[in-house]
């Protein structure tokens, strides 16, 4: 083999053993949430298709990296042509999924943020009242 084909060789094994690290992580972390208990349903459905989404990225991720080696190989020119055309639509739509993930994670956040600064709006409302209650009552106590 000649020193160009090891060099594919090593760099498709690397985006391969990636795909396989990015895989198992997701993987766990999805087994650490199935195992939870006190999660809503709101957040249920954004990390189902959170996970949907990394998986298919790191499964894609690891065609890319076996393709990385199989298109060195190809001679034919276009068998060639068509051959990294399809493994530029498969980037492209990794890089699709990764814009997607960055945007629900984002927009999923935000609404959490939302939530909790109504909660405490409500709290802070509660507190006022307790306060404007007690202030009341000393009032009252001193008129007396």
């Amino acid at each position: 083999m000649s020193p160009q084909m090891w060099t594919s060789l090593g760099f498709s094994a690397a985006v391969v053993a990636v795909s396989v690290a990015l895989t198992r992580w997701n993987e766990s972390s999805w087994r650490r949430f199935q195992n939870q208990e006190d999660v809503d349903s709101q957040e249920n459905v954004y990390l189902r298709r959170r996970y949907r989404r990394r998986k298919q990225t790191n499964i894609l991720l690891g065609c890319i990296g076996i393709a990385l080696f199989v298109g060195s190989l190809i001679t034919e020119k276009w068998t060639f042509v068509v051959f990294w055309c399809c493994v530029l639509l498969a980037v492209l739509w990794v890089l699709l999924l990764g814009l997607l993930d960055a945007l629900d994670t984002r927009m999923h956040y935000r609404g959490l943020k939302d939530q909790y600064r109504q909660q405490q709006e409500l709290l802070r409302r509660e507190v006022d009242a307790f306060y404007e209650a007690k202030k009341e009552t000393t009032t009252e106590d001193d008129d007396a």
